[in-house]
């Protein structure tokens, strides 16, 4: 009985197989709302939709009144095969009033559905993960990191996942752009604890420049100041050319000199969408 207590059962995470925690489990909405009925997840914070599971109109209503204290929600960030729209965030949004974390892909989640999002949630928003490494080609762009600067002020976290260097991504289309869209995120979240970027086109040697040139602007102006960053990561894969070259390692000192966590380091397409590396991650959230 010691090791049903809902204390040491907070985090639904279980990567065993068969598990019906497990992301790849094949579990009914129906069956996954009797296994959170169950008294050790009655204090359950984080949860990761398992991606057989179709929420309809009343899914995320139904597991809002299961779990009273969740506080973040993995919807098709982990299990890339969920899809939820626009509308399913938002939904997430209203009916879990206790959010503050919120995962997802963007194969139908628009730029749009991020500012309804960011808008609804406001300052309760601490935490957004996104991947539009998704062949619907939705990208992540400045858009949406203007709402987010304007709605969500307390945002520690915000992770985007990339599909850059894949036979389907469109660079013309990826238009998160330092000097607006970053830097409106970097001026606009004085709580940002947390900023990263993988795969994306702004991870390259001459938007870096950009960006070291502007947090050089910022460091020299009166009143500029930037977030408590504890990481700050800009991050290609291991193949892309120009990683290991003297102008890049300048320009990676020149960040560094200002934002001492900055990294840069290679790193897998697929790291931020492992749930082993999840489950890791869950201590810091």
């Amino acid at each position: 009985s010691a090791v049903q207590a809902p204390r040491l059962w907070r985090r639904a995470l279980d990567a065993s197989e068969g598990s019906a925690m497990n992301p790849n489990s094949k579990i009914s909405l129906k069956a996954l709302l009797a296994e959170l009925k169950r008294p050790r997840y009655a204090a359950l914070e984080v949860l990761v939709l398992p991606r057989s599971i179709k929420v309809g109109k009343t899914g995320l209503k139904q597991i809002a009144k299961c779990l009273p204290d969740l506080k973040a929600l993995d919807f098709g960030f982990t299990a890339s095969n969920l899809h939820p729209s626009d509308a399913d965030l938002c939904q997430a949004a209203t009916e879990i009033t206790s959010l503050v974390s919120l995962r997802t892909d963007m194969w139908n989640v628009t730029n749009d559905g991020i500012r309804s999002l960011s808008r609804i949630m406001g300052a309760r928003l601490l935490d957004l993960r996104v991947a539009d490494d998704t062949i619907t080609k939705h990208y992540f762009f400045d858009f949406a990191a203007f709402c987010l600067a304007e709605y969500c002020p307390s945002l520690k976290r915000l992770t985007v996942m990339g599909g850059f260097g894949s036979h389907y991504y469109e660079e013309h289309l990826d238009t998160l752009n330092v000097s607006t869209g970053l830097m409106h995120i970097l001026l606009g979240c004085p709580a940002l604890k947390r900023l990263e970027l993988v795969h994306k086109k702004i991870c390259n040697l001459q938007y870096l420049d950009e960006l070291a040139m502007q947090l050089e602007n910022v460091r020299n102006t009166p009143h500029g100041t930037l977030p408590p960053l504890k990481v700050f990561r800009f991050a290609l894969a291991a193949g892309e050319p120009g990683l290991g070259s003297p102008e890049r390692q300048a320009v990676r000192d020149r960040i560094q000199a200002i934002v001492p966590c900055f990294d840069d380091t290679p790193i897998s397409h697929r790291y931020f969408r492992n749930y082993g590396v999840f489950a890791e991650e869950a201590a810091d959230d």
